[in-house]
């Protein structure tokens, strides 16, 4: 499993010990079952397909590269992080929502 499944991505609130043995249950089940991989990729073809989110990756990591001074000036690690905290903060609410109704979908639980 990615290390980042086990880290709240909501600052905002924090799981209980309940809720992330809970999340821990669920993620392995899907992880088993080839739903985790599934839905990831059907995350990420949404995305690219999303022109507006895809530009706006793009000119995340041009600012990045050039507040660093350049491409030998910048890390692999410090370009991931970036990354991934703008493509997180900015995938659109109804991919979101259609994601979410995909895994609510799978491990059977009511909206």
């Amino acid at each position: 499993m990615p290390e980042t499944r086990d880290k709240t991505r909501d600052t905002n609130k924090r799981l209980t010990n309940d809720e992330v043995k809970e999340r821990n249950v669920l993620l392995k089940k899907m992880d088993e079952n080839g739903d985790y991989i599934r839905i990831k990729h059907d995350l990420y073809a949404k995305l690219l397909q999303d022109d507006a989110w895809r530009e706006r990756m793009l000119q995340q990591t041009r600012e990045c590269v050039h507040r660093r001074g350049g491409v030998a000036q910048i890390t692999f690690s410090e370009l991931s992080r970036t990354l991934i905290q703008t493509g997180s903060s900015t995938v659109p609410e109804s991919t979101k929502g259609e994601i979410m109704k995909q895994i609510r979908s799978v491990c059977r639980i009511d909206p």
